[in-house]
């Protein structure tokens, strides 16, 4: 196993305020509140005390009696100390007689003359202009400031309703407009900050669950681990739309860089799974194994390689340990796992000619199947499915072909609208996303089913390529419609431009008949934006603003097609001896719709009272 550099790092540091060698405190390398301060990022500190015969006691709290040397190491940030921050987010201090004395020496003998000597730091704050920008941020945040000042104490359930929350809050943050923009590397740092807040407040949650005993609480600590790996997904999921689409959208200030990655958040998911999968396969063997064997196979014996280890505490120097435990699992279980293949094989026989059922089946059983003895006994059964998958991708591919060449919903094909209201761009793009729904779904069960086959690379390939095009040709059909709309707004002749900046009403010469100028496509272009942001897509603002202008229009729509129904019938409702008295106020309105002066480029609204 690799030198852990980072307990070097804090046992050389004890070593030394003791006047000790190193190597008589390497004994000291397995301690518990060591171990727990290094990986827990919920461990604030670690405090050494000097006993008798140099020897020191470690301890994750502060018990310090007169006479006694205490020296403490404590994290400046709650997070897990790893090679990189070992150096900048340790802090030191020594206790001599009571935490009380010691807090005051040190602010009388090395803070006070340091902040009167420096005052640099005040006066910048005195003089900074982003106060105020920096008062409207955190007014920005204030949504979500009460719940992560409990974030500890909220339940996993709760804490799915936190996670929207927040995305929602840190998108309009990062497209507020008041003030300057959120700097990228600030808003890197903050998800990273969330993500880790999110992992601690998960593991706080599993710290008192026994995730290796099979008790009447074996169904709530499944049930806990679910909502911790649901919990990591989604946030992670949220980041990836932030950041590698939403925002990257975003002209008025678009994300640049690679969409953020939260490595930590990231590997906490995948521990979680795979205690999940462990605890799955484990439940599914008991269920396929018959009474003799079920008999070698309690959880004290079959879970026993992971009862010392603290399996929800993730950094490089545990890593080893845990998969070294899984590996011992899988040999502790390798005589019942050729028992499950052999039934499991005999499963997919009797449903080899339904490949979709053997789909299903396969990921009903996927934590039985990624077992390394069950997973090869089943290779030919895999290898069939893999075939069933590559067939897939051929007809979703041929789905994609038939949407870019626009025939869906022809010949009896799968139509692309869904709602009377459905624009066309909004069901085309929509229309795409589904298909890559279904890609996705066949990289991850391909993946997590069939990855070590010779035959995946290709079918993988396959798919992340259909991927990609659905990817590109979305984009490309988005920036195709951005361009003809405002083509057609700034064109005048042009029917939309016409809608948004000529007359509201006007009289056909041919019947005398009064008509509204506010056609269907300007109702079309609003029902577009307002489907297309739904999306997630950013409108630009030149089409904005003809929206907003629309739905000022649309506003008195009604009410002018009211009026021109009044004036086009008038005629007939009214008796001889009325029409002379109307005389004169017609002519006035007809004037007024003929007016090239008023009812051009301005938003003149007439209702009945005015023609009455």
């Amino acid at each position: 196993m690799p030198e852990d550099i980072r307990k070097t790092h804090v046992l050389n540091t004890i070593a030394n305020y003791f006047g000790f060698d190193y190597d008589a405190l390497t004994p000291l390398s397995d301690h518990r509140a060591l171990g727990n301060f290094l990986d827990d990022a919920n461990c604030p500190l670690l405090s050494a005390t000097r006993g008798h015969k140099h020897s020191v006691n470690l301890s994750n709290e502060i018990k310090v009696t007169e006479g006694s040397q205490c020296l403490v190491q404590f994290k400046v940030r709650p997070d897990v100390i790893t090679p990189e921050n070992v150096h900048t987010n340790i802090f030191l201090s020594s206790m001599i007689d009571s935490p009380l004395d010691s807090l005051y020496y040190m602010i009388k003998s090395v803070f006070t003359p340091a902040l009167r000597d420096n005052n640099a730091d005040s006066k910048a704050i005195e003089q900074s202009k982003d106060i105020e920008r920096a008062k409207y941020f955190l007014e920005l945040l204030d949504p979500i400031k009460a719940d992560f000042n409990k974030l500890e104490n909220l339940t996993l359930t709760e804490l799915v309703e936190v996670v929207d929350k927040t995305q929602d809050a840190y998108d309009e943050l990062w497209k507020q407009v008041e003030h300057d923009e959120y700097p990228e590397q600030r808003m890197k740092n903050l998800l990273s900050i969330t993500s880790n807040a999110f992992v601690q407040t998960v593991q706080k949650q599993l710290s008192n669950i026994d995730l290796w005993s099979d008790s009447k609480d074996s169904i709530k600590s499944r049930e806990y681990l679910r909502n911790g790996a649901t919990i990591c997904g989604q946030w992670s999921l949220s980041i990836e739309r932030l950041t590698g689409t939403y925002w990257r959208n975003y002209n008025p200030h678009p994300w640049k860089g690679e969409p953020f990655k939260a490595t930590y958040l990231l590997q906490f998911k995948k521990r979680l799974n795979e205690i999940i999968s462990i605890r799955s396969s484990y439940e599914q063997s008991i269920r396929f194994s018959s009474t003799t064997n079920k008999e070698n196979l309690s959880p004290k014996k079959v879970f026993a390689p992971f009862m010392n280890l603290n399996a929800i505490q993730i950094d490089p120097y545990t890593d080893s340990q845990w998969y070294s435990a899984m590996n011992q699992f899988e040999n502790l279980m390798t005589n019942t796992d050729r028992d499950v293949a052999k039934q499991l094989r005999e499963h997919f026989q009797t449903i080899r000619s339904n490949p979709q059922q053997m789909l299903v089946d396969f990921k009903r059983y996927s934590d039985l199947i990624q077992r390394e003895t069950i997973r090869k006994d089943l290779a030919s059964e895999r290898e069939l499915l893999l075939g069933q998958l590559e067939s897939d991708i051929r007809t979703l591919t041929d789905e994609f072909n038939n949407l870019t060449n626009g025939r869906m919903g022809v010949g009896g094909k799968k139509s692309i609208t869904r709602g009377v209201n459905r624009t066309v761009i909004a069901g085309l793009l929509d229309a795409s996303r589904q298909i890559e729904t279904k890609v996705n779904n066949i990289i991850t069960d391909g993946e997590k089913l069939l990855g070590d086959l010779s035959g995946y690379a290709r079918v993988a390939s396959l798919a992340k390529q259909l991927k990609q095009d659905l990817i590109n040709w979305r984009k490309d059909k988005f920036r195709e419609w951005c361009q003809d709309t405002i083509h057609a707004i700034d064109d005048p002749k042009q029917e939309l431009s016409l809608e948004t900046s000529g007359r509201l009403m006007e009289l056909d010469s041919r019947d005398g008949k009064l008509r509204v100028l506010y056609g269907d496509r300007l109702v079309t272009l609003l029902n577009e934006v307002r489907q297309l942001s739904s999306l997630g897509y950013d409108i630009p603002s030149k089409i904005m603003k003809c929206v907003d202008i629309g739905k000022k229009f649309y506003q008195y729509g009604v009410e002018l097609q009211a009026v021109a129904h009044f004036y086009n019938t008038i005629d007939t409702e009214m008796i001889p001896s009325q029409q002379s008295l109307m005389l004169d106020l017609a002519k006035s309105f007809e004037r007024l719709v003929k007016d090239p002066k008023v009812s051009r480029n301005k938003s003149v609204f007439i209702n009945e009272q005015t023609i009455c």
